[in-house]
């Protein structure tokens, strides 16, 4: 009788303990993609506004969005993906500048823009750049809810 108990606990009560812990874990970074976001925010809001500076400071703080991305996206690697790190870590940076230069053809390449908007279509690419990242992520944690949350 206790074989049987003991059993039960292990098929039931361990693998929810399991996927609660992964939930949490997956929360959190979700919570740090969040942190990422409002960090930005608040860098964005002290830019000044001379034209110039404000295309570098602009295109800084989406450089410092995208690391801070990346740095979560490398902790999830590291949870998730531990066998693969290195190889996810590889192919996110090439994705991240695939992402950019298909941004650049759109933002930076069309007819209006290439007379009109100088180096503003790097910042459009740029920023469009930052966003695809962010849904990038939230997409991969919107995959481990799935996997985990059942």
């Amino acid at each position: 009788m206790r074989i049987i108990f003991l059993t039960l606990i292990a098929w039931f009560i361990i693998p929810y303990s399991f996927a609660n812990e992964n939930i949490d874990k997956i929360n959190s970074f979700g919570k740090k993609i969040d942190n990422c976001r409002e960090i930005f925010i608040k860098e964005k809001s002290e830019i000044d506004f001379p034209l110039m500076k404000y295309y570098k400071d602009n295109m800084q703080v989406h450089e410092d969005l995208q690391k801070c991305y990346i740095d979560v996206a490398a902790e999830i690697f590291e949870a998730y993906y531990t066998d693969n790190k290195q190889i996810m870590v590889n192919k996110l940076n090439s994705y991240i500048d695939d992402i950019y230069e298909y941004n650049q053809i759109i933002y930076y390449n069309s007819n209006h823009c290439k007379e009109n908007c100088g180096s503003l279509g790097d910042l459009y690419a740029k920023q469009a750049t930052s966003y695809d990242l962010q849904n990038y992520l939230i997409r991969m944690l919107s995959q481990l809810e799935a996997v985990y949350g059942n």
